[in-house]
């Protein structure tokens, strides 16, 4: 067979050149990213790049001069650099073009995706590698049978990732960190690795989250968390018991209940630690590892099924693994369940109101605080700051003890320096926030402007964090608080211009919060724009703007129960009884004066002397106030009498050392109504 030796007559060079360019493109554009399109691309981006530059450089007077003096015509160099640049070019702009619309496209099906998830119940992926020691994957393929067939609340996802961590090696802190990379790569919410043994026991085998930091602070269970050292089934079923703990907790977040979904693993890993003839060959750090499971197990249960019994055990499987980690040999693993005791108690002392409840979850993050400073890092010591700083604030929310407050002031500012604002800064604002809310209430105690703006600029810096789309519901909370703030402010230094803008602030909040997206949040912001119309009515002598803030109390009690929301309807109503004395005042008009009366009996049936002995005795006090008002109006002194009732039982409370504010004005109203009474012939009987 004879091969043609010339081209067809239709070949010619021209049009076998601008063939080849073209199929060459077309490559690029298909396959932008493949071996061949790099280095067809890098090879005429130096020429392309060059050839553009000596084109552009033609047109500059100077540049002419030097191609001259060098006998080469300009023109004819523009052209030669033109043809190189636009024969070069194409290439590189060929494959950036395809790249951006091969991105573009996988963007829209990540959007696609994304939504399609948000749709769809949340999963929680246990991801497992492969364990050393483990022939042919046989413990992590049961594990993976057991975790699919639990109960589908808990919307479990095992998954098995191809890889083997190794932890044999003296570099274990290597083996960590690429633990959580590795279930950040799985985009898995744990992964389980590590070893086993011939026997079959669980030999150097942990428990990871995705992430980069391992605080021993954190609540429930630590991101990096060693599994005891169980074989067979008893491992098996603490495993599952841990998975399940976890899954709860991340189902929550997702604001999905989950029940009693982990209570019958509770009871059977339960009945095996308390099984001797199962339970006597472990070790101690075995056992305390499964009290400190079974006690994170219970509290998190707890919540779901709203048990102080699941509670009580929770602190009674903390304060058991501690009596088996000892400080000294374990000091880590024993401020971790010191950190956990706490939010126990923590919980325990919220729906008891036990103040004694309050001390000891404060006594534990104290005592796991000495361990991290000595043992840890800034992130630990940091978070347990914040931990007993929040006990603190609650403890003086309580008692009333300025002493209290302040000591949750410095725990505030001490977390501050822990929490860097760029790598923590939802941290770092949430402590600004709190280190808000103390400052408020240090200031109302002692009615300092200065507080009131060390509080605003503590709101302010937590705002300069959370953004109003992406942190929504932080961003309200706080508009909130610093709206309330300058409000007090406004009122404390008889500056209308902080109480407008107050005022200002929260009606641009409302104007994108409607009503049914969060009643008793809504509510809440009806309360603070009336607490801002009413210090505006009273600054301004205005009965119409007081008129004003009594449409919003009013407005946030139609959506708050006594029942379901008792601080927030009691502070709407106590806003609205202020409301009432204050238009009593203005227009001298005995019926608001009633009103006023009225709303503070409401008011005060939110609390007990027993419960809540401070806001007791200051709802106590404010009645008094309302109750002299309307009793100066009458002829009768019921009222009066009434009113000097009142004083006295706030005083039982309010104690001088630890309330001087409050105490003294409490016995100075109550010598002005005594006074009036004896004025009328009263004779104290």
């Amino acid at each position: 067979m004879n091969l043609p030796t010339q081209l067809p007559p239709w070949m010619t060079l021209r049009r076998a050149i601008a063939g080849g360019v073209a199929l060459t493109l077309l490559a690029i554009y298909l396959w932008p990213r493949s071996e061949f399109s790099v280095e067809i691309v890098l090879l005429t981006m130096v020429p392309a790049i060059c050839g553009a530059a000596l084109w552009a450089a033609t047109f500059w007077h100077t540049a002419r001069v030097q191609i001259g003096r060098r006998k080469l015509k300009y023109r004819e160099v523009r052209r030669i650099a033109g043809i190189v640049a636009l024969a070069c070019l194409p290439f590189l702009l060929v494959q950036r073009f395809s790249i951006y619309l091969q991105n573009q496209s996988a963007a829209v099906s990540r959007r696609a995706s994304n939504a399609a998830v948000r749709r769809e119940r949340p999963r929680f992926v246990a991801a497992f590698a492969h364990l050393q020691g483990d022939d042919h994957d046989r413990r992590v393929e049961h594990l993976v049978n057991a975790l699919s067939a639990m109960d589908r609340r808990l919307a479990i996802t095992p998954i098995i990732v191809n890889r083997t961590i190794d932890v044999t090696g003296s570099q274990r802190a290597i083996a960590h960190i690429e633990a959580m990379g590795l279930a950040g790569d799985a985009r898995a919410n744990v992964l389980t690795w590590g070893a086993v043994s011939p026997s079959g026991n669980a030999d150097s085998a942990f428990q990871t989250e995705p992430g980069f930091e391992t605080p021993f602070s954190g609540t429930y269970i630590p991101s990096d968390f060693k599994l005891p050292d169980l074989g067979g089934s008893d491992f098996d079923d603490v495993l599952r018991l841990l998975v399940a703990t976890r899954s709860v907790i991340f189902m929550r977040e997702w604001g999905y209940a989950c029940g009693d979904a982990l209570e019958p693993l509770i009871q059977k890993v339960s009945s095996i630690a308390e099984n001797k003839s199962r339970s006597s060959g472990w070790s101690l750090d075995a056992r305390a590892r499964v009290d400190f499971i079974l006690g994170a197990a219970e509290r998190t249960s707890a919540y779901e099924i709203q048990s102080r019994d699941s509670l009580r055990r929770s602190a009674a499987y903390f304060q058991q693994a501690l009596t088996e980690w000892s400080r000294d040999r374990f000091p880590l693993e024993w401020a971790m369940t010191q950190t956990n005791l706490g939010a126990t108690l923590e919980i325990s002392a919220a729906s008891e109101m036990n103040e004694d409840t309050l001390q000891k979850a404060l006594d534990s993050y104290n005592a796991a605080l000495e361990v991290y400073r000595a043992h840890s890092d800034d992130l630990d010591v940091a978070g347990m700051h914040y931990r007993a700083g929040s006990m603190l604030e609650e403890m003086a929310r309580r008692t009333g003890d300025s002493g209290d407050l302040q000591k949750a002031i410095d725990s505030y500012r001490a977390a501050l320096a822990g929490y860097d604002v760029r790598s923590h800064p939802l941290m770092w604002a949430a402590v600004q926030r709190r280190l808000g809310r103390s400052l408020s209430l240090l200031a109302d105690q002692r009615g300092d402007p200065a507080i009131e703006a060390q509080a605003i600029e503590a709101f302010r810096a937590s705002l300069g964090v959370y953004e109003r789309r992406r942190d929504s519901l932080s961003w309200v909370l706080v508009q909130e608080e610093l709206a309330g703030e300058l409000a007090n402010l406004g009122r404390a230094t008889s500056n209308r211009a902080y109480v407008k803008q107050s005022v200002a602030m929260i009606q641009n909040v409302l104007e994108n919060f409607p009503r049914d997206s969060d009643p008793a949040l809504w509510a809440e912001l009806q309360t603070t724009l009336g607490h801002g119309l009413m210090i505006l009515g009273l600054l301004e002598s205005n009965a119409s703007t007081l008129q004003q803030a009594g449409a919003a109390y009013t407005a946030a009690l139609s959506a708050l129960s006594p029942d379901r929301n008792p601080v927030a309807w009691m502070e709407a109503e106590d806003g609205l009884a202020e409301t009432f004395l204050d238009l009593g005042h203005r227009t001298a008009d005995k019926y608001y004066f009633e009103l006023s009366v009225q709303h503070y009996r409401q008011a005060l049936k939110a609390f007990s002397r027993e419960r809540n002995p401070i806001p007791w005795a200051w709802e106590k006090y404010n009645l008094a106030g309302a109750l002299f008002d309307l009793g100066s109006t009458e002829n009768g002194n019921a009222h009066l009498l009434e009113s000097v009732q009142c004083y006295r039982d706030a005083l039982s409370v309010l104690s001088r050392e630890k309330n001087p504010r409050q105490w003294r004005d409490t016995e100075d109203n109550l010598g002005v109504a005594i006074a009036e009474l004896q004025r009328r012939g009263w004779n104290g009987s």
